[in-house]
């Protein structure tokens, strides 16, 4: 349509030339006066000026031919160019027969190398609208003559359409145009060879009377089809009024191999989506362009299809959508097959899809998805719920994995920024309600249900709730991206969470079982990349996990030195099948990227009892962390085989294990052997005394809190520096119903 409109317009334009000055040049001998009252002619017709710089021959016979060169018609007054049109040859064969009853009647009329430029500029004005002025601003006034035209050819040919709101253009180069004459009543053949935008092009078929396209209200038939390399397009239809108010109606069908050919035609970019095949009804009426019974298919079997059905009332607008979407992809190696379907409508300032249901293996959500164009910016409107929605689709694949773990020593949190600034683009506000969330890594969250709201580059997302592991918990995060520099807090709390149940999909499912757990978290932050948000974390963290079975010799603890540690720390993980947690609890205040404990950390098995105190610092990457071991009452083990202290100091992605002069831990077999000697050393008794008279738990609960308002001397801090280099303030604890410990343990 975008090529077809303009061409005609380029035909009729061309005639607007040629007749006007035929008509009166026939009725003149000198040429000088032919050419003057070519001019007259054209001049009443449209306002615009006709110039005939070369030679003006007339040749007399019973069907007369005036040849004029150098031919040109001049722009509107804001043309990017003086002419919109220019001829090198002009011929005109006029039949003087139909003279006798007042008709002029052009049997044949050539065209070399002619050049037509239809351009618009940034206010929509068409250089085609002639406006019907004369030069004194008078009405123009009617031809005496009735006009008919019969064939018409064109050789060397350009049209250019240019778009002045976008500043494209499109180039039509015409290497031959042939319009044949046709009985009375019948359409007349034409064929067209030519390039679009340096693509080759044919057009075959019939259209109407040439004198049809230029009269007032005048309706012209066509029945065209185009082929080129990529696409077939058909139009059956009319146009009427073309150089007045120009209204079509016209059938459409296009037809294409490969989508992505068609886009480059269309000087558009389009991926490579498949075959595409497309039918409508186009109709221009009062200045808008409507499309009705559009039936579309894109795609091919065993790969993405799309398909539409419905109409939009102007697509210059576009408005008044009401489309039929769906589309649907088979299963892939990373994905399951996928469906979806919904109605496209448009409103006020924006669209929406209604009934919009996805599916996917046992995915499914329905809903509503909004977008909305507002005053400021545009915003996204998402109401979804559905019983289950799997994202292992967002697991890494095989071929999109690191190849390789990070640089030892190297940094751990990236100093590239995030681009959070663009979260003032958009506003956006969604709500999902789902039965079931299952992460890449299988856990699955139950009832899980979100509210986001962003506003101005402000993100909320709250609240946050689920059930993980028969227990309860909710979330929050705010992140604040409307000034140069990002702020952000986030907040977790979850309740008797047990961790069996938790992981059971996971690969460590058989090798955990019970573990209830309360966990809490509350910390916030500035910045614009992981490595400023974890040097100004401000916050704290606790978890406090129950009784739970731990087949701890078959766990990887993903690196050497964490298997050194933990093997330091329970001499017994390759000789007992598994490992009977009584309890851990651990509780850290973390300021401005700094997170320090004393004894704030412990737990306790059936055999050992652990204490940890210790300093890890995000903003410089590194940890100094002691662990103190010790051996419960009744348990026989040689006290130079048990380290009396276990301490992981360095970089974070290298840390190196340290054991203290007191005791240096063995092999596994050594130290599975002083369990069965049955006597403890001097080391092993002061050991065991220790371990009786505290709990590392009830230590870790009491001191942690303590400890806590002792080792955030942030305040202190701040009042020494200006209020602008103040760290984002830790947000503090909440306060909750006893954890798992407190009711163990008591007060």
């Amino acid at each position: 349509m975008r090529v077809l409109k303009p061409a005609l317009i380029a035909v009729a334009v061309l005639l607007v030339i040629a007749i006007g000055a035929g008509a009166y040049l026939i009725s003149r001998i000198d040429e000088e006066a032919l050419v003057r009252e070519a001019r007259s002619a054209v001049k009443n017709a449209t306002g615009r000026t006709l110039d005939i710089e070369g030679k003006v021959d007339l040749r007399i016979s019973f069907s007369p031919t005036i040849v004029a060169e150098n031919v040109r018609f001049s722009n509107a007054s804001w043309g990017s160019r003086p002419e919109m049109g220019r001829v090198r040859r002009l011929e005109v064969e006029l039949d003087l027969i139909p003279l006798i009853r007042g008709t002029v009647r052009i049997d044949r009329l050539v065209l070399v190398q002619p050049d037509i430029l239809l351009e618009t500029d940034a206010k929509g004005r068409a250089n085609w609208d002639f406006g019907a002025q004369s030069a004194a601003g008078e009405p123009s006034k009617p031809s005496p003559f009735a006009i008919e035209a019969g064939a018409l050819r064109i050789r060397e040919g350009v049209l250019a359409y240019r778009d002045g709101k976008t500043s494209s253009t499109t180039r039509i180069e015409i290497s031959a145009l042939d319009f044949q004459e046709a009985a009375f009543g019948k359409l007349q053949p034409v064929t067209i060879a030519g390039r679009v935008n340096g693509r080759a092009f044919k057009v075959k078929g019939a259209l109407g009377r040439l004198h049809e396209l230029l009269a007032r209200d005048g309706t012209f038939p066509l029945d065209l089809e185009v082929t080129t390399d990529p696409a077939r397009i058909s139009a059956q239809g009319k146009l009427i009024d073309v150089l007045g108010r120009a209204d079509l109606q016209l059938q459409v069908k296009i037809e294409a191999a490969e989508v992505r050919d068609l886009g480059v035609l269309l000087e558009r970019r389009i991926p490579a989506l498949g075959p595409l095949t497309a039918r409508a009804t186009i109709e221009r009426e009062k200045g808008s362009v409507g499309m009705r019974d559009l039936d579309l298919a894109l795609g091919r079997p065993g790969a993405l299809h799309v398909s539409a059905r419905g109409s939009i009332r102007d697509l210059l607008k576009p408005a008044g959508a009401a489309l039929e979407l769906s589309a649907s992809a088979p299963e892939s190696t990373h994905a399951p097959a996928f469906q979806a379907s919904g109605r496209l409508e448009d409103f006020r300032d924006g669209v929406r899809v209604s009934g919009l249901k996805m599916t996917s293996g046992a995915n499914e959500l329905t809903g509503v998805f909004e977008y909305r164009a507002g005053k400021k910016r545009p915003e996204i409107v998402a109401r979804l719920e559905g019983s289950s929605l799997d994202l292992a689709f967002l697991a890494a694949t095989p071929d999109s994995a690191p190849s390789a773990a990070p640089r030892s020593g190297g940094p751990v949190f990236s100093r590239e920024p995030v681009p959070l600034g663009r979260l003032r683009a958009i506003d956006a506000d969604a709500r999902i309600s789902l039965g079931a969330l299952v992460l890449p890594n299988r856990i699955t969250f139950r009832n899980f249900a979100a509210q986001l709201e962003l506003r101005g580059g402000r993100l909320r997302a709250a609240p946050v709730s689920f059930v993980a592991g028969g227990g309860e918990a909710n979330a929050q995060l705010v992140v604040d991206a409307s000034g140069d520099a990002a702020r952000w807090n986030a907040r977790l709390n979850g309740h008797r969470i047990v961790l069996g149940d938790l992981l059971a999909p996971t690969l460590l499912g058989d090798k955990i079982k019970g573990g209830a757990t309360d966990v809490g978290l509350e910390v916030a932050s500035k910045g614009d990349s992981p490595h400023e948000w974890a040097a100004g974390l401000s916050g704290h963290f606790r978890i406090e996990i129950g009784e739970a079975r731990i087949k701890a010799r078959e766990i990887n603890y993903g690196g050497d030195a964490l298997t050194r540690v933990f093997e330091a720390i329970n001499p017994f993980r390759k000789t007992d099948p598994e490992v009977r947690l009584q309890c851990l609890v651990v509780r850290l205040p973390i300021n401005e990227g700094v997170a320090r404990s004393d004894r704030g950390a412990g737990a306790e098995t059936d055999k050992m009892s652990v204490l940890s105190s210790g300093t890890v610092d995000l903003g410089k990457e590194v940890l100094d962390v002691n662990l103190r071991p010790r051996v419960k009452e009744g348990i026989g083990l040689g006290g130079a085989q048990l380290a009396r202290l276990v301490r992981v100091t360095g970089p974070l992605a290298d840390p190196k294990l340290g054991l203290d002069f007191g005791g240096v831990v063995g092999t596994t077999a050594s130290i599975a052997a002083g369990v069965a000697t049955g006597g403890l050393s001097l080391l092993g008794e002061k050991l065991l005394s220790a371990a009786t008279a505290e709990n590392a738990c009830k230590v870790a609960l009491g001191d942690a809190g303590a400890k806590q308002t002792r080792s955030t001397p942030s305040s202190e801090r701040q009042e020494e520096r200006p209020a602008s280099e103040a760290p984002a303030e830790a947000p503090p604890e909440s306060k909750k119903s006893p954890g798992i410990l407190e009711r163990l343990f008591g007060n």
